[in-house]
């Protein structure tokens, strides 16, 4: 063997080559984990590094169980978890020998992300064996992200899931069938009792979800407010969560707070607490609730907002929604903000915003990244707005303009040589409706318009012209965006002229052979360079 692969980084390098893109090994027949497995059969040196790569990422328990001979099967055919189909239901027979304990143990130490502990079983066999096999111990010692449907109201303890090295946990507490949920206090008692289990399990957790909501009280959430290490926290399902200032305040006193995803159903004024949260998602039915907690927020940190689900029915919905905008601007270190509004009213039918009076509270945020807004009504645009929007986020990356209604304004296709002039670092751009009539003629020299790295372009073109202008607005965009992969999904310029589908593909050939030419031209210049 060569002297080189007795350098573990090497190894690794060359094992990682042949593990799936995918982030999880769900497709347990896919060719790539074929070649692992082939790998971890040729040697030492390569066989336990290629063994971690295989095992580091479980879709279920399944695997790991099988090794176990006492693991049995029934066909059943049920309708599982999370709409899931499951043909076979699992159990337990006997007592597991020591030997293959010891080879479960040796995979199960390098499992790192379990995406479910979810499977179909027959009774509680498989969890009392394990709970007696682990004897209080991590099954998985050394898991860091686990997604987990955990015991409640259950008599089977699955508890042995939870290792000191978790960092990320998402949570699906599932009642079990037939259970009246009138009983609230005793759902109540069960899930705040689970969630200290929990958090005494997994003291330094970093990232904590709840998927699923089961309705208990607020009471039952407040050990998630006395874990000390919590950076991510997603309680946007669990919408009883904050409809109690106690839970909520308590909340809003964790340090180590970074992410958070709520939902709000009723008024709460932080009164200066996420002192130190960057990064905010907030769902909720009012404007108000949210203006409120906004304004309230201690955290001048703040580098992301996103408001969702929000509803504008009426002309005072819209002014509300922009004294919501003005407490965002209060955060003057925002890079990123995100508001969709896609709850669609027959009362929406004859409102119309104009961006115009979204932009005047938002143009201080002069350090915009990325904008996103989203509405379910008209709303009314001019070539104007898109050079304020250019002349005061130079910094931007990524502008989204989506509405569902017609407009009575509309942005032209020149609007786009504001945003390739002044946002030099724009990638990604969404708009409703261009229209592509043309008042001036369009430059026919590639040097008068300034080349841009815009990567994808998607928008809605309104009816135009012929051919003739169809090849003019085609080659104009090419000229203005030549890093656009025309044959691209993600770059669309939605239209159902069959003319303008001719005419982008004329472009593409033309594109194809200028690059050829270019290539040919360098490859020239670099002869002659050798030559001389």
């Amino acid at each position: 063997m060569h002297r080189a692969l007795d350098i573990p980084e090497i190894i690794y390098e060359i094992i990682q080559h042949l593990q799936p893109q995918t982030s999880c090994n769900y497709c347990y027949e896919s060719p790539q984990l074929r070649d692992l497995a082939k790998v971890a059969r040729v040697c030492k040196a390569l066989s336990e590094p290629t063994l971690d790569i295989l095992w580091r990422e479980l879709d279920n328990m399944l695997p790991l169980l099988r090794l176990l001979s006492p693991l049995q099967s029934v066909s059943v055919g049920n309708q599982g978890f999370m709409g899931s189909r499951n043909d076979d239901a699992y159990f337990m027979r006997g007592q597991v020998p020591l030997d293959e304990w010891t080879r479960f143990q040796l995979y199960a130490r390098r499992v790192r992300h379990l995406s479910s502990n979810y499977f179909e079983m027959k009774d509680d066999s498989i969890f009392i064996e394990l709970s007696r096999l682990t004897d209080g111990n991590p099954l998985l010692p050394s898991l860091t992200r686990l997604n987990w449907v955990p015991p409640l109201l259950s008599q089977a303890d699955n508890f042995f899931l939870i290792s000191p090295s978790l960092r990320s946990l998402a949570l699906f507490p599932v009642v079990p069938e037939g259970f009246d949920r009138i009983h609230h206090e005793l759902l109540d008692q069960a899930y705040e009792q689970l969630l200290r289990r929990l958090f005494a399990r997994a003291p330094f957790l970093e990232e904590f979800y709840i998927y699923e909501d089961c309705g208990p009280v607020v009471a039952s959430y407040l050990p998630i407010a006395e874990a000390k290490h919590v950076r991510v926290l997603d309680i946007t399902v669990a919408r009883s969560a904050f409809t109690d200032t106690t839970f909520a305040r308590a909340i809003s006193a964790m340090e180590s707070l970074d992410h958070l995803k709520i939902h709000l159903e009723k008024p709460f004024t932080p009164s200066g607490g996420f002192s130190n949260l960057r990064h905010l998602c907030v769902h909720s039915d009012s404007f108000s609730f949210i203006t409120g907690f906004l304004s309230a927020i201690g955290s001048r940190r703040l580098l992301s907002i996103h408001i969702v689900h929000c509803s504008i029915t009426n002309q005072a919905n819209a002014e509300m929604f922009l004294e919501c905008l003005a407490q965002c601007v209060k955060h003057t270190s925002l890079r990123n903000l995100t508001l969709i509004c896609k709850r669609f009213s027959t009362s929406s039918l004859h409102l119309v915003s104009r961006l115009a009076d979204f932009l005047k509270t938002l143009l201080p945020l002069h350090d915009l990244e990325t904008l996103r807004i989203e509405v379910c009504h008209s709303l009314a645009s001019s070539d104007e707005d898109v050079l304020a929007m250019a002349s005061a986020w130079p910094r931007l990356t990524s502008l989204t303009l989506l509405h569902q209604l017609p407009n009575v304004e509309n942005l032209s296709i020149w609007s786009l040589r504001h945003l390739a002039r002044l946002c030099p670092n724009l990638t990604r751009l969404r708009l409703s409706n261009v229209g592509t009539q043309l008042s001036d003629p369009f430059p026919s020299d590639a040097a008068q318009v300034r080349q841009h790295g815009l990567e994808q372009l998607e928008f809605n073109c309104q009816p135009f012209g012929g051919a003739g202008e169809h090849a003019q607005v085609a080659r104009f965009l090419n000229r203005l965006f030549p890093n656009l992969d025309l044959r691209c999904p993600q770059t669309t310029m939605h239209h159902t002229d069959v003319g303008w589908s001719m005419v982008m593909l004329q472009v593409i050939l033309e594109q194809i052979e200028e690059r050829r030419q270019a290539w040919q031209e360098e490859r020239l210049r670099q002869a002659q360079g050798i030559m001389a």
